[in-house]
């Protein structure tokens, strides 16, 4: 069969044609989008780059109003910012919008990214995003309703680019927006610390989604897969739609609908029906609610659940498990205008930062949700305005290009990179990958690690229990995931490589919201949580007085006890941090700690307790001020008393007995912790009251700060060259400051008793 000649001609000439065809759609669309414009707006063009404060609008609220009455799109828009109220009040105001933030680049893209608007000069500004618009002909001959996000794809940062704002799909489960994570998915996979997207070993229990959309809850033996896992909040405990003994047979043979389940379970299904995948794990369907012996041996494993998950959807807002998470993303968006690069641009809403939605978002307010977000190894958020991506190099946002939207105060949100930084600091592929030698084996920093751990446990504490006694198990995984040789074994919260430090943990009250001892960050979220939040003590037993799980509401221990380890301090700073180590350094002798599980990251029982050894002075308290005989010579060491639970809000404190022993209201023992390596480089002491248990049995009341211990050994002057401006303590404690000071008895070693002390 012969082929009829192709007419090359005619072909060209129909490729004319329909270049024609397209110009003349471009031109006719161009044409419409600025028609409902009036002339002054087709005329605002947002430039290729701008200074800050160059304006693009100017009007007064009069010839805004004329405009808009008219049928200015633009101009409507601008005057229902204004208000009814205020245009009637201030006609002749000065309506402006100007550009807020210079130019950003982002490959071969250069342009403004915000404005604000404001009316006069004195009014606090609106900001809204500048967002480009789609402009491009399908071969329908219309456009789609949103760019399908090529501004660029996400990728590692490289330096240049700090906010490019992009248009967001009002449907979570639109294609593009599908699209966008299975990218996210794929830009992922390629990152060297990001674990590879490789089945993994299964959870027992799955819930498998059906080609028909029903449910059944499959069980896995020694399988390998791919799943999905939910991190929620519960909200009230309601276990009407759990898995349970009684409906565990039905679930797991005939299945069971998912219209009978809560809006985020439904949602969650069907995201990871649409994105493709048939199994998610959901702690209430997956594991048994009314059966303690699975309940305890799946919540000891759900820490390992989420980290082989191949990918965690985070219900961000949901404040309870039936308010779901797929719903339509609404935000301003103004009609759009023309742009020097021959584009079209919107105005649109800022989207919220990282510490915004840290501070407000409901999963964050959740306790169970911190180790579910550190342990998962990739992270889908579902806030009410854009889809947001965690993974251990990236983190990126739907509303803009790169890792932009969030806060660059990683000191305020160090949690968040918690378990990611130990994943550096424990891989040894890692630190071979950057070693010539074979036979390199990596550095761990003990401290750093501990650091990290007492940053968690900050942000973990000013978060909420449904059940308080949870309050170890709600960590085990990520308590499990630090445990490595180095720490020791693991105390309740606190580690055995660095037990005295952390030790040294303080209760955040409000009164001290301002302290500048308190993180920002922490000091917020703590605000919220003592607002809400009882902060009487538990009413049952969960840990030892000497851990931070015994008490309820947020606690802090200071970043600066790490300076030291950090290899900061100077060195008159090193000087007197050995010699408080050599002079009174404690000792942990033993430790006897009774778990109800096997897991020692789990339940604590009552009657454990840790002998330690160390130099110990007694203390009174009271409620009254007493004679000045019993603050004696050195009642200046004391510097803040700080007790856990009750405070009143008057104390005078004693080293020397009171003549009225009488109004006495505690008579409790200083047992030296810890130095603190910055500022008044204070030393800290455990507030401890005797049990009636026997002579060494103590508990943990509290903690004291004291201004300076015995230095009388060290020299006033050391002949290093290197402390050239180095203050002796005494000096700096004392204004009149003399050579006397040192010989004071009350400085001497004598005055501290070494003793054995067994602490419940």
């Amino acid at each position: 069969m012969v082929k009829k000649p192709v007419d090359s001609a005619n072909a060209d000439r129909r490729k004319i044609v329909l270049r024609r065809s397209n110009r003349l759609c471009r031109a006719r669309f161009e044409a419409s989008r600025l028609k409902d414009l009036c002339s002054y707006c087709r005329c605002i063009k947002v430039p290729r780059s701008g200074d800050d404060r160059q304006t693009l609008y100017q009007r007064t609220v009069k010839e805004a109003l004329w405009s808009s009455n008219e049928g200015c799109k633009l101009c409507q828009s601008i005057s229902q910012q204004v208000g009814d109220k205020m245009a009637q009040k201030q006609p002749d105001a000065l309506w402006s919008m100007t550009i807020s933030q210079s130019e950003e680049t982002y490959g071969e893209n250069t342009r403004p990214t915000q404005v604000e608007m404001r009316l006069n000069h004195n009014q606090t500004p609106l900001k809204y995003d500048i967002c480009r618009v789609p402009s491009t002909v399908t071969d329908r001959g219309f456009y789609s309703p949103i760019e399908k996000y090529e501004e660029g794809h996400p990728g590692k940062d490289d330096g240049q680019l700090r906010y490019f704002p992009r248009l967001v799909e009002q449907d979570p489960l639109s294609n593009a927006t599908l699209g966008l994570v299975k990218d996210w998915l794929a830009t992922c996979s390629s990152h060297a610390f990001c674990r590879a997207q490789v089945p993994q070993p299964l959870p027992k229990r799955l819930v498998t989604v059906r080609s028909d959309g029903s449910l059944v809850l499959t069980e896995h033996h020694d399988e390998i897969g791919h799943y999905l896992a939910l991190s929620h909040c519960w909200g009230s405990v309601d276990t009407t739609f759990s898995t349970t003994r009684e409906n565990f047979a039905q679930r797991a043979s005939t299945g069971f609908q998912s219209s009978k389940l809560p809006r985020n379970f439904r949602h969650a299904i069907e995201f990871t029906r649409r994105l493709g995948h048939d199994y998610i794990w959901i702690d209430s369907l997956c594991i048994l609610q009314d059966d303690q012996e699975d309940w305890a041996c799946e919540a000891s494993k759900m820490a390992q659940y989420y980290n082989r998950a191949l990918l965690t959807l985070a219900v961000a807002d949901a404040m309870t498990c039936h308010v779901g998470f797929l719903y339509d993303r609404k935000h301003y968006t103004s009609p759009s205008i023309g742009g020097e690069d021959q584009h079209y641009y919107c105005f649109r809403d800022v989207l919220q930062d990282e510490l915004n939605l840290n501070l407000k978002a409901a999963i964050n307010q959740r306790a169970w949700t911190l180790q579910e977000r550190l342990m998962s190894p990739r992270v889908v958020s579902f806030t009410r305005e854009q889809l947001l991506w965690y993974c251990r190099e990236g983190e990126w946002a739907e509303g803009y290009v790169h890792n932009t939207w969030r806060s660059h105060d990683e000191a305020m949100l160090g949690w968040q990179k918690a378990i990611y930084q130990i994943d550096r600091e424990v891989s040894n592929a890692y630190w071979r990958s950057r070693s010539s030698d074979p036979h390199y084996q990596p550095h761990f920093d003990p401290d750093f690690v501990a650091e990290i751990w007492y940053k968690c446990i900050s942000e973990y504490t000013t978060r909420f229990l449904s059940r308080p006694s949870d309050k170890l198990a709600a960590v085990a995984g990520l308590a499990e995931k630090y445990a490595q040789p180095e720490m020791g074994k693991y105390l309740a919260g606190l580690w055995e490589y660095d037990f005295f430090r952390g030790l040294a943990w303080v209760r955040v009250r409000s009164s001290e919201q301002n302290d500048s001892e308190v993180w920002s960050y922490i000091a917020e979220k703590a605000k919220r949580a003592i607002a809400t939040q009882a902060l009487k003590p538990p009413p049952q037993y969960r840990a030892p007085s000497w851990s931070w799980a015994s008490v309820n509401g947020p606690v802090e221990l200071h970043k600066d006890f790490f300076y030291f380890a950090k290899r900061g301090a100077s060195p008159g700073m090193r000087y007197e941090m050995q010699h408080w180590q050599r002079e009174y350094g404690p000792n942990l002798v033993t430790s006897v700690l009774r778990y109800s599980h096997e897991s020692p990251y789990l339940d604590i029982l009552s009657g454990s307790f840790v002998q330690v050894e160390g130099y110990c002075r007694p203390i009174w308290v009271s409620k009254i001020k007493l004679s000045s005989e019993a603050a004696g010579p050195d009642g200046a060491v004391l510097k803040k008393v700080i007790f856990d639970n009750d405070q009143p809000p008057e104390l005078f404190c004693y080293l020397n007995q009171p003549r009225e022993y009488a109004q006495v209201w505690k008579e409790l023992l200083i047992l030296q912790i810890c130095k603190y390596c910055s500022g008044d480089r204070l030393v800290y002491g455990l507030l401890l009251e005797k049990m009636c248990d026997g002579e060494d049995a103590y508990q943990r009341v509290g903690v004291v700060r004291l201004a300076c211990y015995n230095l009388c050994s060290m020299e006033q002057e050391p002949s290093s060259p290197c402390f050239e401006y180095y203050i002796h303590p005494a000096q700096r404690l004392f204004s009149d400051f003399s050579k006397a000071d040192y010989k004071t008895k009350e400085w001497q070693k004598e005055r501290w008793q070494k003793r054995e002390l067994r602490l419940f």
